[in-house]
């Protein structure tokens, strides 16, 4: 018995089952470009609207954030200097007055410092 004719038969076999194997592996990755294709290429404009969105967001939560730190500026200037309030609440009425100044004036600077 030829031995080369044994070892050419398992090398076609071998041959054989890899190029099977091969042609799976194919049809599995088109299966997986053809389902997945659409998604991909709308990836770029999914992330530019998804970028956007937030931007809008951040820009209207500044803007509610400065319109409420200057509507509490605005209370506060209304009506801690009544002047019945004054005479309520004596000198804590000072002391409150500037806690929320400082508060206010803070918010204002990190509203500023984020370019708003």
């Amino acid at each position: 018995m030829d031995t080369r004719s044994l070892t050419s038969d398992a090398d076609t076999a071998g041959e054989e089952h890899g190029s099977e194997e091969r042609r799976k592996e194919l049809e599995i990755w088109d299966a997986f470009k053809e389902e997945h294709h659409e998604i991909l290429e709308q990836l770029p404009l999914s992330l530019h609207r998804q970028y956007t969105l937030i931007h809008e967001l951040d820009d209207q939560s500044n803007a509610y954030a400065s319109h409420f730190c200057t509507r509490i500026a605005d209370w506060l200037q209304t009506n801690f200097y009544l002047p019945e309030l004054h005479q309520q609440h004596g000198g804590h009425r000072d002391h409150w007055l500037n806690q929320a100044k400082r508060w206010l004036s803070t918010a204002a600077m990190k509203l500023a410092a984020d370019g708003h």
